[in-house]
């Protein structure tokens, strides 16, 4: 049978209508399917005329007057031509014959296909399509350009029907296996029923077998998906629905829906919210979809017989604006107004009405009423299931009960009217279309009384009458579950309850076994047993009231709390118990009610909190498991819901401690930045990590669109470490993406493509040049004077890569990727520090990942959000060396300063001597001993045994005395007793330690400071022999060098200006010290990146920079001319200083220089005012900057 047009075009909108079409079969008729035909034959007729105007007689031709063999044909049109080829047939609307330009170039025929729609469809191409290949068929070459006429202006639209013939063909083998099966398809109903002639059969026909296509919505997918399953009809399907609990994000139930129609029942899932905070106004719009045109709004204004209907009529499209006027102008008369709609229709239609006529203003009652419209079918989809196969607000009204004074008419048969009336204007039809709005109306009402009223109401406050069912209260008939069976054998009961594990361990196995006999009766014993306190405090009484402060108060009862601990030893944890007794008070003055003082707000210490959190997020153990382990080993019971409890409270008080490291990492210098998904309660979520190599933090957000990221990162000026995610190209900052990522996605296509040369090629001079880079690393470090040089290769590999031309899409692609992110691949050239990858974020991904696979799905995001804020603590103890427990337990929030505490005793442990007992001979020894014992433990070989200075800055003799990490600067003898300060050149502060309790005499004493004493002074005069070499040098060197005046990124992070007298040399400032007589002794080399150090062996002690001075003698005058002399610490602040007071701004270079340049200054100048200002570091414990400039200034 040979596949025509008609069967063609039946195929594309139902494979049935196709098989019924095959046949002949005559529909049962439908109103919208004879009017289209009617509309398609007046198109057609239309389209012939404005074709063929102004063309001469014979070059048009009717079907039957065209020659048989289109290539003897001589005409320029032929109308209604039929063309038939060995298997198909079309009957063409029109064909055009263009004329051939020579021998060797046959003519050109055009099939030609006349639409009476605007809109031009996928399936109105198709047909063309299936025209042309019929022609091609005929004349045996390809026809490649087909023209549609459609519209009533009669628009024109060429057609490149070749880029459409394989997917024609494609449906040629799906028709002829339909056509050569003598069974019709499966009968699916589909949207096209609608406009169909055999609509009423084939919905006959469903309903008969109780067809799966008779529910709205489901998928081709899912239906075979319940066909291989075996449930071919909605009653089979009703008997599959599952109740679930699911807080968010519920899915739509095939099942639920198919359920509701057999009941008849409505059923509801969760508790949908129908809230309206104002009046509500109900729309109806009524329009013609082929001409964006909307003729029709009806309005219905408050409920029940008060409610008052509008309907706003167009005549023509002009119309359109006077009725959307009129609309808005009804609604600046309603008190709050709340659009009610069904359906996204309405939606649409405020859009296109905003973007034809304007915006309003934002405070008027139409504004607020348009933008925040409410979707009644948002609420019922997926929440409450209607008995009805449809969810159409006319198919859940009619099961409601309301009825429509026409029964046949429809949303389709408005159009249909709405053309007739544009034809002869007949009066009735008009008043037929508003009633029928305005019933519509009415019927959005209804649903939503009802829906509004079964949401607020639960199942017991229903009336009898109300047939609503909640799926909460629906029994799981599953099998497969824990829990107590209904058995409806008597007998099956018991034999079940005797396989019970408790009854076989108990009953059964016990019989003639009189050690299990025992093990049973002692664990009986053991759940019954009483933990006795380890130690009892009764709480001080209270003496006032407070919370009036009066004293009239009285004891009411006493009252007790037992708080469980675990208690930490240097080899072991044992359980400790204490009971805290007190009273409760209550005022005789203004009633309150009160404990005693220091009352323990929990019944868990601290001990028992950091073990279990420990448990929970570095082991990633269960909340059970935790509890019986705590069973097992210390005897206390811990269920699930306290160890839960015991996270949220931890997680609650170490989340200030995240919010401070998050504002630590955004002032740093490097941050990097990267997402994972998390599932929580079956909902895809994203969790963010921010870290650096000592702190990270981990975030959650509920997508990964990431708009937090453009706030949370607004002042960051360091450098950002990402992957090529797009959401981080909005940050405005220095960015560096990872190599790495780059490197895999290159890898992995050479994979798919091993034979793309060009791919090859790209990606084997990328690596090369990363090698040379990475091989610069390995010996340097991430330092920008050692990979400035590498600019230059990358500047290279750019040129070379824009110069080329990549056939291959996948190099290509590269290309364009490479170009794109140019200034992002880079970046850790320019800045020291910066890492080419992104590992570091990566790394701490994976402790989520292990932690994500521990807990599963089954978190809230509290419970998701206390993990993470604990798992920040732990990565970041792990980043920087320290023992997650430890921390736990030292009860410390600020990482930082339990860091710090750690290292004190770690130093002290160091530096202080091992107590042991001596013997009375010994003793006599043992006085000179200490200071050298100490000497020792850091390193130094010491001459001596008495090796003692009176607290003088001089370093003492030893053996290996040379500058480095073991040089001690002082040790000071205090009354006959060792006591002073052992320090490095490269410490940031000193660490006090003590003899243990050995006293020198005075003799002693004498004696090691007479020895001590030509050392020092040997040493005083080597030592400035060579200040005096080096400062000759730096002065030489100097001389050299020209006056700075570019800034550095050093300035531009401290916001400094470049001055005089502060000369550079490669990108380093270098600023020289002078002492009071104007002579340069040292020169401090500030990076750029902001480190700090002084030329080797050079005099810093007494000496200054003054800001802004060329040289010595321009510091000195400068010092002169100054009413005061300002003395800072470092170089930025005085610079800082300079730029914001005219005083003389001297930088001192380090805080233990304060005292000596202050005094120096002093002694020359007597009446100069001096004023010394010290950086105040809160976060440090001893803050040594702002201490030391107080006594400084306390010594003059």
């Amino acid at each position: 049978m040979k596949i025509t047009a008609d069967i063609f075009e039946a195929f594309l909108k139902c494979p049935t209508k196709c098989y019924l079409r095959s046949l002949g079969e005559v529909g049962t008729g439908n109103a919208y399917a004879d009017w289209l035909s009617i509309q398609n034959e007046s198109s057609r007729r239309e389209g012939v005329k404005f074709l063929t105007a102004g063309t001469a007689p014979g070059e048009c031709v009717g079907g039957s007057s065209a020659a048989t063999n289109l290539k003897m044909a001589k005409w320029q049109f032929a109308i209604d031509y039929v063309v038939r080829s060995q298997s198909l047939e079309s009957r063409l609307h029109a064909v055009e014959r263009i004329p051939s330009e020579g021998r060797s170039k046959p003519a050109q025929f055009i099939p030609i296909r006349f639409i009476p729609t605007n809109k031009i469809s996928r399936d109105d191409k198709l047909l063309l399509a299936f025209d042309a290949l019929v022609v091609s068929e005929l004349l045996g070459h390809e026809v490649g350009i087909g023209r549609i006429i459609h519209g009533e202006d009669q628009a024109t639209l060429k057609v490149k029907t070749s880029a459409l013939a394989g997917e024609v063909r494609k449906r040629f083998k799906r028709i002829t296996a339909i056509l050569s099966n003598p069974a019709p398809p499966d009968l699916i109903l589909n949207r096209h029923c609608a406009e169909c002639e055999f609509q009423t059969r084939c919905r006959q026909m469903a309903l008969e077998t109780d067809d799966l296509s008779l529910l709205s919505g489901m998928s081709e997918k899912e239906r075979k998906k319940f066909h291989g399953k075996g449930i071919f009809t909605v009653t089979q399907l009703s008997y599959t629905f599952r109740p679930r609990r699911r807080l968010t994000g519920e899915k739509y139930h095939h099942s639920l829906k198919a359920l509701a129609i057999r009941e008849k029942k409505i059923h509801i899932v969760g508790r949908p919210e129908l809230k309206l905070e104002g009046t509500p106004v109900y729309l109806d719009v009524e329009g013609l979809p082929d001409y964006d045109f909307y003729y029709l709004i009806g309005v219905r204004i408050g409920n029940g017989e008060s409610a008052i209907q509008y309907s706003l009529w167009a005549d023509t499209a002009e119309d359109e604006e006077k009725i959307w006027r009129e609309f808005l102008g009804i609604l600046e008369t309603v008190e709050r107004p709340v659009l009610v709609h069904y359906g996204n229709y309405e939606n649409i239609f405020l859009k296109r009405m905003f973007e034809r006529y304007g915006e309003l203003p934002a405070a008027s009652n139409s504004a607020k009423a348009l933008t925040s419209s409410f979707n009644l079918l948002s609420v019922i989809f997926a929440r409450v299931y209607f008995p009805t196969y449809l969810n159409g607000l006319k198919d859940v009204a009619q099961w409601l009960g309301i009825e429509w004074s026409d029964k046949v008419f429809s949303g389709l048969g408005c159009i249909i009217a709405r053309r007739r009336w544009e034809e002869d204007h007949d009066s009735s039809i008009r008043e037929k279309l508003i009633t029928y709005n305005a019933e519509d109306c009415h019927a959005l009402q209804c649903v939503f009384a009802h829906v509004s009223r079964i949401s607020q109401t639960r199942e017991s406050g229903l009336q009898q009458g109300d047939k609503v069912v909640h799926t909460d209260s629906l029994k799981d008939d599953c099998i497969h579950r824990f829990g107590k069976i209904e058995f409806l054998i008597p007998d099956f009961e018991r034999i079940n309850k005797a396989a019970y594990w408790d009854y076989q361990q108990e009953k059964v196995q016990i019989r003639g076994n009189q050690n299990r006999r025992r093990v049973v009766s002692r664990t009986r014993r053991n759940v019954t047993k009483r933990i006795s306190p380890n130690k009892t405090i009764e709480i001080p009484p209270r003496t006032s009231c407070p919370k009036c402060g009066q004293a009239s108060i009285y004891k009411t009862d006493k009252v007790s709390r037992t708080v469980r601990d675990l208690k930490f030893g240097p080899a072991g944890v044992k359980r400790w118990i204490v009971n805290y007794v007190g009273f409760r008070y209550r005022c005789n003055f203004c009633g309150a009610s009160f404990t005693s003082q220091e009352w323990p707000r929990h019944s868990e210490g601290l001990g028992l909190v950091s073990y279990v959190v420990y448990q929970l997020v570095e082991l990633r153990i269960s909340h059970r498991a935790i509890g019986r382990s705590l069973a097992s080993l210390f005897g206390m019971s811990l269920p699930r819901t306290t160890v839960n409890r015991l996270k949220s409270r931890a997680a609650k008080t170490y989340m200030h401690t995240c919010t401070a490291m998050i504002e630590s990492l955004v002032s740093g210098h490097l941050l990097h930045c990267d997402e994972t998904p998390i599932n929580i309660l079956r909902k895809r979520e994203f969790v963010w990590v921010f870290c650096n190599s000592d702190q990270v933090v981990f975030r959650r957000t509920e997508t990964r669109e990431g708009l937090f990221l453009k706030e949370l990162l607004r002042e960051f000026k360091g450098v950002l470490v990402t992957d090529f995610y797009k959401v981080y190209d909005s940050i405005r900052c220095p960015q560096q993406k990872c190599l790495i990522h780059l490197i895999r996605d290159l890898n992995n296509d050479l994979y798919k493509e091993p034979f793309n040369e060009e791919l090859k090629t790209l990606a084997s001079e990328f690596g090369s040049l990363l090698k040379q880079i990475v091989d610069t690393i390995d010996r340097f470090g991430l330092k920008t004077r050692f990979l400035r040089k590498h600019g230059q290769h990358v500047s290279d590999f750019f040129r070379n890569l824009s110069k080329r031309g990549y056939a291959s899409e996948t190099a290509a692609k590269y290309r364009e990727r490479f170009e794109r992110n140019r200034e992002l691949l880079f970046t850790f050239l320019e800045h020291d520090g910066v890492t080419w990858h992104n590992n570091t974020a990566e790394h701490a991904i994976k402790g989520l990942a292990r932690l994500r696979r521990a807990i599963g799905g089954r978190l809230t995001k509290r419970g998701v959000d206390d993990y993470l804020v604990l798992l920040s603590l732990l990565e970041t103890c792990k980043c920087i060396g320290l023992n997650f427990l430890d921390f736990l337990r030292s009860g410390h929030t600020d990482i930082a300063v339990f860091a710090d505490s750690r290292q004190n005793k770690i130093s002290q442990s160091q530096f202080t001597p091992p107590k042991r007992r001596s013997s009375v001979e010994d003793q006599a020894a043992e006085r000179r001993r200490p200071v050298a014992a100490v000497l020792r433990s850091i390193g130094g070989i010491v001459k001596g045994d008495r090796q003692i200075i009176n607290n003088e800055q001089w370093r003492i003799s030893t053996h290996d005395d040379n500058p480095g990490e073991h040089t001690t600067f002082y040790v000071a003898q205090e009354e006959g007793t060792t006591i002073g300060y052992p320090e490095s050149d490269r410490a940031v502060e000193a660490v006090p330690w003590k003899t243990p309790g050995k006293r020198l005499s005075k003799e002693a004493t004498t004696g090691a400071l007479g020895e001590a004493a030509p050392q020092r002074y040997a040493r005083r005069q080597a030592e400035q022999e060579l200040y005096e070499t080096t400062a000759r040098q730096l002065a030489d060197y100097l001389r050299g060098l020209a006056s700075g005046t570019q800034t550095t990124a050093d300035h531009r992070a401290k916001w400094m200006e470049a001055m005089p007298g502060a000369p550079m040399r490669n990108g380093d400032v270098l600023v020289p010290g002078y002492d009071s007589d104007g002579k340069l002794w040292t020169v401090q080399y500030i990076k750029k990146d902001g480190k700090m150090r002084f030329a080797k062996e050079s005099r810093i002690y007494g000496c200054f920079h003054v800001v802004g001075a060329a040289n010595g003698a321009a510091a000195l005058q400068k010092i002169a001319m100054s009413p005061v002399v300002v003395i800072a610490e470092t170089y930025a602040m005085a610079t800082t200083i300079s730029k914001n007071a005219k005083v003389a701004a001297i930088a001192a270079f380090n805080s233990t220089n304060f005292l000596p340049v202050a005094t120096s200054l002093h002694e020359r100048w007597p009446d100069k005012a001096i004023i010394i200002v010290g950086d105040d570091n809160h976060p440090l414990k001893n803050n040594p900057w702002c201490s030391t400039a107080a006594e400084a200034a306390k010594g003059m």
